[in-house]
C-alpha cells in the first residue's frame, strides 16, 4: 500500500512511517517455529471438535429411540459440545479461527455416524473417534489448502496493482 501511495505522490500515513522498519519480508523464515506452533494448535483443536462432537453423536445413537428424534438431539448435542469447545479456546484461538472451521467439523462428523445407522450398521465407539478425526484432520488440509489460495490469489492482485 506504500508503494501506491508514493508513486501517486501523496505522503504516507502516519502509521506507514511508524511500521515502516517493522515489516519483513515472508520469505525469510522467521516466525516459522511460532507457524508450526499455531498449526499444530489449530489441528489439536479440530481433532478434539471432531471426536467431542462424533462421541456426543455416538452416545446419542445408543440411546436406540427413533431415527429422525434421535439425528436431531444427537446433531444438538455435538454442536454444543463444538460450542462449549470453541468457547473455551476462543481467547487462544480467535472466536472466527475456532469456529467457523470447527463449525463444520461438529456438523459432518456426526452426520457420518447418522448415515452408518441409517445404513443399518451401529459403529463402535472407537469407530466413532475414528471418524471425527479423519473429518477433522480432511477439514484441516481443506482449510490450509483454501487459505494459500486466498495468499495467492490476494499476491497476484497486489502484482496488478503495482
Amino acid at each position: 500500500m506504500a508503494n501506491v501511495i508514493r508513486r501517486r505522490g501523496a505522503s504516507p500515513s502516519p502509521s506507514d512511517r511508524r511500521n515502516e522498519g517493522t515489516r519483513k519480508n515472508s520469505k525469510d523464515g522467521s516466525g516459522s517455529g511460532w507457524r508450526v506452533f499455531f498449526l499444530t494448535g489449530d489441528f489439536a483443536f479440530l481433532v478434539c471438535v471432531g471426536v467431542a462432537a462424533t462421541v456426543a453423536a455416538h452416545m446419542v445413537h445408543a440411546l436406540e429411540w427413533a431415527f429422525v428424534p434421535t439425528c436431531l438431539l444427537s446433531m444438538g448435542a455435538a454442536m454444543a459440545a463444538q460450542i462449549v469447545l470453541s468457547v473455551m479456546a476462543s481467547p487462544i484461538l480467535g472466536s472466527i479461527e475456532s469456529m467457523v472451521p470447527s463449525m463444520i467439523v461438529a456438523m459432518a462428523s456426526p452426520m457420518a455416524i447418522c448415515a452408518f445407522h441409517l445404513a443399518g450398521q451401529e459403529p463402535s465407539r472407537s469407530m466413532a473417534i475414528v471418524v471425527g478425526g479423519v473429518v477433522a484432520m480432511g477439514m484441516f488440509v481443506f482449510v490450509q489448502i483454501y487459505g494459500r489460495s486466498c495468499v495467492s490469489s490476494l499476491r497476484k492482485e497486489r502484482a496488478k496493482v503495482t
